[in-house]
C-alpha cells in the first residue's frame, strides 16, 4: 500500500478479500480496479457508490476527494475485524451502515479475543 501511495495512487477498496499473506509471510493488496491517480478527474458518475461500504471512510461516502487517508481508513477498519471478529459500524441495510459511519462513534469492544 506504502508503494501505491508513493505513486499518488488511492486502492478505494481496502477490505479482508483483497488482502493476501504470501507464502513468504508478505503482504500483498490485490485488486486495483477501483484505484484512482491522485489529481485524475473521476471516470464514474458522481452518484455511483464505488467499493465495499463497510471499509469506506466518511469522505469517500460523501462523494469527496479522497486520498491515501481513505486506504489508511479502510485498513484500519480490517485491523478493528481481525481483532474483534466485527466491524466497527453497523447496519442492517447499507445505508443504514453509511449513516452509521458519517453520524456514529465508534463502539469499542470490553475485550479483544486471546486466540484467534
Amino acid at each position: 500500500m506504502d508503494k501505491a501511495h508513493e505513486a499518488e495512487i488511492v486502492h478505494r477498496d481496502i477490505k479482508p478479500e483483497n488482502i493476501l499473506i504470501d507464502n513468504d509471510g508478505r503482504v500483498r493488496i490485490l485488486d486495483f480496479g477501483l484505484a484512482r491517480m491522485k489529481g485524475v478527474s473521476k471516470l464514474t458518475k458522481e452518484s455511483s457508490t464505488l467499493g465495499t461500504v463497510k471499509y469506506m471512510s466518511p469522505e469517500q461516502l460523501r462523494g469527496e476527494e479522497v486520498d491515501h487517508r481513505t486506504d489508511i481508513w479502510s485498513l484500519g477498519v480490517v485491523m478493528y475485524e481481525m481483532l474483534t471478529g466485527e466491524v466497527p459500524f453497523k447496519g442492517e441495510y447499507e445505508q443504514a451502515v453509511v449513516y452509521s459511519i458519517l453520524n456514529e462513534d465508534i463502539s469499542y469492544p470490553s475485550s479483544i479475543p486471546t486466540k484467534f
